[in-house]
């Protein structure tokens, strides 16, 4: 089983008896045992303190996924400040074009694919949804098709740039969104009156 965090992984990890505490995956240390219990770990560095242990991977979390989660705003210990801070001038030193770590979204097709499960023959190594079968049939039903596509391809673009710069609270608003774009889009297959007249006022068909 492929382990879930990799060396230079900016992370939350949490050790027994104290907070998450903010640090970087690393490589181990010879003079540091490895535990012997079969659960996977990882050898985190924290900041702040500048220590480092071999961590459960059950107790380690995603930094930038996790950051409102685990930020303390009362009864801070003692270095939590320091090890915040640290931690955020390492993310501003990732060169530009070095994405700090997040929770992988769906691609678009993958999105797409839920919604709209593909069907009839394959041409040219690409699947073709027939739309003949739909209860918007033709180019309409396309047409409505390609509106929803434009739509979800900026909302996905709009959740990776949430989990990838805003952290958590974006994130999961970016989510909501594409929730919400997914149950309208189920309500307009079920209603083929409001669907094709939505998109013949708008312009979309002729």
């Amino acid at each position: 089983m492929a382990a879930k965090f990799k060396v230079g992984d900016l992370v939350w990890a949490k050790m027994k008896g104290f907070p998450a505490w903010p640090g970087r995956v690393i490589q181990p240390k010879d003079e540091v045992k490895r535990p012997s219990n079969k659960k996977p770990h990882h050898f985190v560095f924290f900041f702040g303190s500048e220590n480092y242990a071999w961590i459960p991977e059950e107790s380690i979390h995603l930094y930038a996924d996790n950051r409102n989660k685990y930020s303390l705003t009362s009864r801070i210990p003692r270095g939590f400040k320091e090890a915040i801070e640290a931690i955020e001038d390492a993310i501003k030193a990732l060169p530009a074009s070095v994405a700090v770590k997040t929770c992988e979204l769906p691609s678009i097709d993958e999105e797409l694919a839920q919604i709209f499960p593909t069907t009839g023959t394959k041409k040219d190594g690409a699947a073709h949804r027939d739309y003949s079968r739909e209860p918007l049939a033709g180019k309409k039903r396309q047409a409505v098709y390609q509106i929803v596509a434009v739509g979800l391809k900026e909302l996905n673009h709009l959740a990776r740039a949430g989990y990838a710069e805003a952290g958590r609270q974006n994130s999961q608003i970016a989510a909501v969104g594409l929730k919400e774009l997914n149950h309208r889009l189920e309500a307009g297959r079920m209603k083929k009156a409001k669907s094709s007249s939505f998109a013949e006022e708008e312009g979309y068909i002729a």
